[in-house]
């Protein structure tokens, strides 16, 4: 977002039992290569106290040809070019080890830019001792969910 001079984020977070769902529409304005805006979906459902089902589809479009960049830790890394339409869905498992401040991650993760394709695989330690390290978003506060 700091390549536009304006920009908007709204997000909605929703939690319901063992599902959660975060949206967000982000939208860049006044940059020298044009406008842009995008969505990120992520639903995500824990199967017990421990391992959660992570997914995510993002869909970017932007007004010039060169618009969007790839990401800089994947997808620039496979030469993937700059673009003016930009699609990535992952899927992926979280293990919590202890709640939100220490957990394993892994996943797959296919993108397209333009035409120009990436597929990632990742596995990740994720730790986090925060001052607010029960999560950064506010149905982390109750996720993982307490199971009898």
């Amino acid at each position: 977002m700091n390549r536009f001079d304006n920009g908007i984020s709204p997000a909605v977070i929703y939690t319901k039992g063992h599902f959660s769902v975060v949206n967000e529409l982000t939208g860049g304005f006044g940059s020298d290569n044009g406008n842009a805006v995008g969505m990120n979906l992520q639903p995500t459902y824990f199967f017990n106290r421990y391992l959660q089902l992570a997914t995510r589809y993002q869909l970017a479009k932007s007004t010039s040809n060169e618009g969007l960049r790839p990401q800089r830790r994947y997808e620039r890394e496979v030469e993937m070019k700059p673009g003016d339409l930009y699609q990535a869905a992952y899927v992926g498992l979280n293990y919590y080890i202890a709640k939100h401040r220490l957990k394993l991650m892994t996943g797959l993760e296919y993108s397209n830019m333009s035409g120009d394709t990436a597929w990632t695989a990742s596995t990740m330690i994720r730790f986090y001792f925060g001052p607010h390290s029960g999560g950064v978003f506010p149905m982390n506060q109750i996720l993982p969910l307490d199971y009898d």
